[in-house]
């Protein structure tokens, strides 16, 4: 697994986290630390980019919700977008599209915002 967070200069309350591989059950719990510790003041907004995510396990799905609830304590929002197949699915399948926005594209989770 590789997790890059991209801020963006101009909006100081938005970072983009891009991850990459595999999230599973030995990397899943270090995706949450650092997912849930860049949200503080001023990050209020996350936007969580699968691109390039392969696989992952209820562990990091888990990993997801745990950065929606920090981003719920300072009313900030999280969104996924540019997710593959299967995990998508997945996603769909436990509804975790119901509690989490998922988009398309970047600059459609973005412009969400």
């Amino acid at each position: 697994m590789e997790v890059k967070v991209r801020n963006l200069g101009d909006r100081p309350e938005v970072v983009i986290v891009h991850v990459a591989g595999e999230v599973d059950s030995s990397s899943a719990e270090q995706f949450r630390e650092k997912l849930v510790s860049l949200i503080s003041e001023p990050v209020r907004h996350v936007i969580v980019n699968l691109e390039d995510l392969t696989y992952i396990n209820s562990s990091g799905l888990g990993a997801l919700v745990a950065g929606y609830k920090r981003v719920r304590v300072l009313d900030g929002t999280l969104r996924i977008c540019q997710v593959r197949g299967s995990i998508g699915e997945v996603m769909r399948l436990i509804r975790l599209d119901k509690i989490i926005e998922i988009y398309d594209t970047e600059e459609a989770a973005l412009a969400s915002l």
